[in-house]
């Protein structure tokens, strides 16, 4: 895996920061759809982001995993508050490393889909991106925590039927 995303991002955004970033999120959804527990998704998702800054040209950003423990640590600090408030300090930015951390620690503290979802898009920065990383782990963790009115407005303005892609990308794992 470490190697397919490292090749993906070859062309346009080959920087270890960026490579590593990819490899935790892809690992992350790849164990949720083997039936994973979160915290074995955690672990291997900080393992592939450590394997995947090893690729690329090396850059600044700190180390992805340092910022997700950061996160994490704030979720269990301040429990009465909402995730993304508790996720302050946290940079819900454009920049990989920032959303891949923010991502991780939304899926990672959400019941479901729906939650992770309007968590990360009522952050602002990169919404849509971490929404759509956090979204994904959590609903391959629980598809049932997708609201299927989500999915039907989503097929209905893009013209696709997301069950036959869907289909097609869990079969390119094997």
């Amino acid at each position: 895996m470490i190697d397919d995303v490292e090749q993906a991002y070859m062309m346009t955004h080959y920087v270890s920061s960026t490579i590593s970033a990819a490899c935790a999120i892809a690992a992350a959804i790849s164990a949720a759809v083997e039936g994973w527990s979160k915290d074995e998704i955690l672990e291997l998702a900080l393992e592939a982001t450590r394997l995947g800054r090893t690729r690329g040209r090396r850059d600044q950003a700190p180390p992805l995993e340092e910022l997700v423990q950061l996160g994490l640590e704030k979720l269990k600090m301040e429990s009465d508050k909402s995730p993304g408030r508790r996720l302050r300090g946290l940079n819900p930015g454009f920049l990989a490393w920032e959303g891949a951390s923010f991502a991780l620690c939304l899926a990672y503290n959400a019941s479901g889909a729906k939650e992770a979802i309007l968590e990360a898009v009522n952050q602002g920065g990169d919404a849509d991106s971490i929404a759509s990383m956090a979204g994904g782990i959590a609903a391959a963790l629980n598809p049932d925590s997708l609201p299927g009115e989500w999915i039907t407005g989503v097929e209905r303005a893009n013209g696709h039927d997301l069950r036959k892609v869907t289909e097609k990308l869990v079969s390119l794992r094997c």
